[in-house]
């Protein structure tokens, strides 16, 4: 049997729960559109699609034992990525991607 045939088999069954670290406390989407004017060309056009992944890196920081009085926090220090995928419609018909790290 492929092992992809056990992982989707493991996914079903609700193993999935074992991988997903402690830390990661937010999953989502995003699209829209944007739009930004250009001296020399037709305006830029850009459709992305993203996701965005928030982790809590509190105890990160309290394992590295980062001792200052500002991060006394009691709440989440957030960590947050945004991978994303966009289709350029103007000037150029094109594609980019990247990551943002927040």
């Amino acid at each position: 049997m492929p092992k992809a045939d056990l992982i989707l088999r493991s996914e079903r069954e609700g193993a999935t729960n074992n991988l997903r670290p402690e830390s990661l406390k937010e999953i989502g989407i995003f699209t829209g559109t944007g739009k930004a004017s250009l001296k020399e060309k037709d305006d830029y056009e850009i459709i992305p699609l993203g996701a965005r992944f928030g982790f809590d890196i509190k105890p990160l920081i309290e394992k590295v034992k980062i001792k200052d009085k500002s991060l006394k926090i009691k709440g989440r220090i957030d960590f947050l990525v945004e991978p994303y995928l966009a289709g350029l419609t103007s000037p150029d018909a094109n594609f980019e991607c990247g990551t943002g790290l927040f």
